[in-house]
């Protein structure tokens, strides 16, 4: 679909200084200050605009996943945290990781029982096993090393 129909999305040449952008970042930083700036900047727009679009996925996924009452969930790069609000209304313990503060922020309102912290998405701070669930929307394509190239992307 056309930008024109999407004012509120932003490339990252429009928002961030040079060094800053997606072509640039592995050269200059990690991924969560990288992408932590860019989606900040509209962080409430794709909260209440765009991200309830995600949201058959999501529910189609905790289908598949058995998500409900018990279930352990991290919902990597959680953004504003839709996904983590289902899977709590859905009796999940949630946890999220962003690389937005601003979108954590949001995340942190919708639930507050959940766990959200910033970091890399590279670099985990959990043990393993911590988890029954983990799920990434929109966000493996984001990733650099390892991750980035196991998406194929």
């Amino acid at each position: 679909m056309a930008r024109e129909h999407f004012p509120a999305i932003l490339c990252a040449e429009e928002v961030m200084e040079p060094q800053l952008t997606s072509r640039t970042r592995r050269k200059t930083m990690g991924t969560a200050q990288a992408q932590g700036a860019l989606w900040g900047v509209q962080a409430h727009n794709f909260a209440e605009r765009q991200e309830g679009m995600l949201l058959p996925a999501y529910k189609k996924v905790f289908d598949l996943t058995n998500v409900g009452r018990g279930t352990r969930l991290l919902d990597v790069g959680c953004g504003p945290g839709l996904a983590t609000q289902l899977a709590a209304k859905l009796g999940a313990s949630v946890t999220g990781l962003d690389a937005s503060e601003a979108e954590l922020s949001i995340a942190r309102e919708r639930v507050p029982d959940g766990d959200f912290r910033q970091g890399e998405m590279e670099e985990l701070p959990y043990a393993d096993a911590s988890f029954d669930v983990v799920t990434g929307f929109n966000s493996f394509q984001y990733a650099d090393g390892d991750v980035g190239e196991s998406t194929g992307l």
